[in-house]
């Protein structure tokens, strides 16, 4: 994506999620390449493969991809992580918490962007503030042992809109989990704005999905060929 314009597709995986047996918590003390969570490690990885030196990749996820070990993770030196938090972390910091540390930072400055429509909301505009800072996250104390995890740094945004939407909508609170710089307010802004293109990859995979069902009218077994119409899909509509 480069200003909210599609470029192509560089890597697609799709799996069939298999019965979740035993509890949340037994599941968590899985390790990583056991978990299904796992795909988002291995995206990171497959997207680099065969990519020019000089290009950039920014990997856009939502809290689905607030992985401590995809933080951890050695990446290419062309990719960067961009990634909406889901947990209050433990921190080094003074106060032990993320949201904490970041809610008391001064605001680096306002900024109005356009958001797309939704299941949730309306397009519409909104004016957001901003806080940053850079922490070390500390390595969650339930994590499955032995393991080689070592305390992470990483910069940190807190994004909030700063009126209530006139259309009754939440008013947006993005924690953004990022390797980019923020060491100033339009390195900070433009972290914002890539993670507002980011329902638009939803948007892609809606589009595609709504096809395969099509394909499924016809009936084609077995699965192996949903999965090759799947692929073909994804790569018409990626071109």
């Amino acid at each position: 994506m480069f200003k909210g314009n599609q470029k192509g597709l560089l890597h697609q995986q799709s799996w069939t999620r298999k019965h979740r047996s035993g509890k949340k918590k037994e599941r968590k003390k899985k390790p990583i390449q056991e978990k299904e969570s796992y795909r988002w490690l291995q995206t990171v990885i497959g997207a680099s493969v065969g990519l020019v030196e000089k290009a950039k990749l920014i990997h856009v996820a939502d809290r689905e991809a607030d992985i401590f070990e995809l933080f951890a993770q050695q990446r290419c030196g062309n990719s960067e992580l961009l990634i909406r938090g889901e947990y209050n972390r433990r921190v080094k910091e003074e106060m032990g918490y993320l949201l904490p540390m970041i809610e008391q930072r001064p605001t680096l400055g306002t900024m109005t962007i356009n958001l797309e429509r939704n299941p949730k909301r309306p397009a519409r505009q909104a004016t957001l503030q901003i806080r940053g800072m850079k922490v070390t996250l500390e390595v969650p104390q339930n994590h499955p042992k032995p393991h080689n995890l070592e305390p992470v740094e990483i910069n940190v945004l807190l994004v909030e809109e700063t009126e209530k939407p006139a259309d009754g909508s939440q008013p947006i609170r993005w924690l953004l989990l990022t390797t980019l710089p923020i060491d100033d307010f339009q390195k900070a802004w433009q972290c914002v704005r890539w993670y507002s293109y980011r329902w638009l990859i939803e948007r892609f995979h809606k589009t595609a999905k709504k096809w395969l069902t099509r394909a499924k009218n016809f009936n084609f077994k077995p699965e192996s060929v949903y999965s090759k119409h799947w692929l073909l899909i994804i790569l018409l509509l990626g071109d």
